[in-house]
């Protein structure tokens, strides 16, 4: 998964440069520094790195909990919070706030660090001169 993450957003951002290709030879012809030309996209790695990491964080716990909400007082219920006991996670048959908090935070900050480095990767590429 991470393989492809990193490939999406290197691709995304490498698409982009080419598409700005014009851009960017006019701003090194006038004088820009190189990391004029190379923060928008980085930044734009790390947003897409970003917004990722959210949607993944939402993907698993809102439906985690939506579950958790909706089956209380039945079997099923019953089951999942002995094996939450058993594996020694109790703290997920609850909504707590610290570990969601958390659990988001560390998406957040895992997908930036691949945005990042994926765009990274591709501005080394496509931005040789």
């Amino acid at each position: 998964m991470a393989l492809v993450t990193v490939s999406l957003i290197r691709v995304t951002i490498g698409f982009n440069i080419k598409l700005h290709q014009e851009e960017i030879q006019i701003m090194h012809l006038v004088g820009s520094p190189d990391k004029f030309i190379r923060t928008p996209f980085l930044l734009e790695g790390t947003f897409y790195g970003l917004l990722g990491g959210l949607i993944a964080s939402l993907l698993i716990i809102v439906p985690w909990y939506t579950l958790i909400a909706y089956s209380r007082g039945t079997d099923f219920a019953f089951w999942v919070e002995q094996f939450l006991l058993d594996v020694k996670l109790p703290f997920l048959s609850e909504v707590n706030i610290a570990f969601i908090l958390i659990y988001v935070l560390l998406h957040l900050i895992v997908g930036s660090l691949f945005g990042f480095f994926s765009s990274l990767s591709a501005v080394r590429k496509y931005l040789r001169d």
